[in-house]
């Protein structure tokens, strides 16, 4: 079996002392990746999409959403460090792992220093060789790292163990591929989807959880230059969808026709024209697709809800939200239903209680407009007050 040849090559420009705040370099903030060499997505513990952009000299850039709405996101920060190609996933701590190679080849990989966090480890090298690179998490919890070296070879490698900032050694798949994208499927079991030189698609998947055993490759009909898996995370809906790029810029997507299904439904077009791309579930449990054109604006949209095959329009990340989602408020407390609307850029509406001359324990039991509906930012959200089924009503 061929394994990966190791190099010393320098990522570029690492901080010393460990620990590197995003910003550090001449450029902290950008507003537009031109040219952009790849973009990778990862969902943090919160359910925040964290997204990882590389500009045309690799520059990498780091953003996330904030806290309350799909559609509000900080702005790009710049990292120290120069990438080629870019993945990131989100391991058992709930810390986002960000993978990289260099133009030589050279493997990097950092961590956030706390779930959530805006800072970052410092970069670490690991041996092997590679042009391409995409994650995944076991059922375990261990993060599997997989690349595509300069002649097309495909290998994985592991974590030691959840967490682990140890790994397997490199092992050998078979296939020969351009593009590679991981993501695990409903029950478990990590799904790989990737291009050849000549843009046909194809798929496998672990034979069992945590296996380093994979099905034989299947072949999907239609010609892609960039891929990405996402999964549906709604406990309706667990099948995967895969997200992709013409040579033309066009983008399509597909999902399997059931969880863990090895059949897809027929590709789909979306309207707009992108050179990267990256897909990721998001807090809504909606599949977020994001993407730059080729001037490096960022777009994003969403699923209108989790599992549809509708999205809505594309939005410029630099512009305020159109939309926003209306979170679930039932069975909270007043405060805690004012403070989840106010942090999704919503208002708070008309409160109304239950049936007069009983003790409540005041919770929310309906409101207006429903969980995940899409409205301007500013609407107001109506509740009302009562008394959940679980409790005994005590009236006078």
């Amino acid at each position: 079996m061929r394994t990966l040849l190791t190099a010393c090559a320098v990522l570029g420009v690492v901080a010393a002392g460990g620990v590197v705040a995003p910003g550090a370099g001449a450029d902290t903030t950008v507003t537009s990746l031109p040219n952009s060499r790849g973009m990778a997505a990862a969902r943090n513990a919160d359910g925040r999409i964290e997204l990882i952009g590389l500009d045309s000299a690799g520059h990498v850039y780091d953003r996330a959403q904030q806290p309350g709405g799909n559609n509000k996101w900080t702005s790009w920060v710049q990292l120290d460090g120069l990438l080629s190609t870019v993945a990131a996933e989100t391991q058992a701590d709930g810390r986002v792992v960000i993978y990289g190679a260099n133009a030589a080849g050279s493997v990097f990989t950092r961590t956030q220093t706390a779930a959530g966090s805006a800072t970052w480890t410092a970069w670490v090298q690991l041996d092997g060789l590679l042009t391409r690179v995409a994650a995944a998490r076991n059922a375990d919890g261990r993060l599997s790292l997989y690349g595509v070296n300069a002649n097309h070879q495909v290998f994985v490698r592991t974590q030691g163990a959840p967490n682990s900032t140890s790994y397997t050694s490199w092992v050998q798949l078979d296939g020969l591929l351009n593009e590679i994208s991981a993501e695990t499927n409903a029950g478990g079991q990590i799904e790989l989807v990737g291009t050849n030189a000549g843009g046909q698609v194809f798929f496998r998947s672990q034979a069992a959880q945590n296996s380093l055993n994979y099905s034989p490759w299947s072949v999907l009909d239609g010609a892609l230059t960039k891929v990405s898996l996402a999964r549906n995370t709604s406990n309706t809906d667990g099948r995967l969808m895969l997200v992709g790029v013409n040579s033309a810029g066009q983008v399509f997507f597909r999902s399997q026709t059931a969880p863990n299904s090895v059949s897809w439904t027929a590709w789909s077009q979306l309207d707009g024209l992108l050179g990267t791309i990256a897909a990721e579930a998001d807090l809504n449990n909606r599949i977020e697709i994001m993407g730059s054109n080729t001037a490096g604006t960022t777009f994003h949209r969403f699923q209108n809800f989790p599992g549809n095959s509708s999205f809505i329009d594309w939005r410029d990340l630099e512009l305020p939200p159109l939309l926003v989602s209306v979170p679930d408020v039932h069975a909270l407390s007043p405060a805690e239903a004012f403070f989840k609307v106010f942090n999704a850029g919503l208002e708070e509406g008309v409160e109304s209680d239950g049936p007069p001359g009983c003790t409540l324990v005041n919770r929310v039991v309906s409101q207006q407009p429903a969980p995940l509906t899409l409205v301007p930012p500013g609407t107001p959200v109506n509740w009302q007050l009562g008394l959940p089924p679980t409790f005994e009503m005590h009236c006078s």
